[in-house]
């Protein structure tokens, strides 16, 4: 019994410690906070305690209806449209793999112009190599982008 009563003191005197912190200033200037008296300084102000913070409030999520004009994420195409797609995804890829194989073809033919121009004079060789520099470039490019191509295609099918 005489455990229960000094628990139930204790716990009211809690609450009194926990009492304003008050701004003191003594006669040199020094500040000092503190929540009792502080002797040969004079009160400047006082706070007021701040409040525990509120217990979290734990809700249950509701689901939301969903609404027919909202397509869900997760909803499933149908097979018919995914198949519609895969063929023009398919048929797209095809038109740039040709355009792909007309340009590299295009930049070989100005690669070997340029390769025989180099061979006839000698003395322009280095303007030639100039030139060639950029047009050997694009049909490593071209040449990269059909492989890309083809193995899109490939995963495709």
């Amino acid at each position: 019994m005489r455990t229960v009563l000094a628990l139930v003191l204790l716990s009211l005197i809690g609450p009194a410690w926990a009492g304003a912190t008050c701004k003191y200033v003594d006669g040199e200037g020094r500040i000092t906070f503190a929540n009792v008296p502080v002797k040969n300084a004079r009160k400047v102000a006082c706070f007021d305690p701040v409040p525990p913070p509120a217990p979290k409030r734990v809700t249950q999520a509701t689901p939301k209806p969903s609404t027919p004009s909202q397509p869900q994420p997760s909803a499933k195409v149908e097979p018919d449209v995914q198949q519609r797609r895969d063929l023009d995804r398919q048929r797209i890829l095809q038109q740039e793999l040709a355009e792909e194989i007309r340009l590299l073809e295009e930049a070989k033919r100005l690669f070997l112009q340029g390769d025989q121009t180099r061979s006839q004079s000698s003395s322009a060789a280095a303007q030639v190599l100039e030139r060639l520099g950029p047009v050997s470039d694009a049909v490593q490019r071209h040449e990269r982008n059909i492989d890309a191509l083809r193995r899109e295609l490939a995963a495709a099918r």
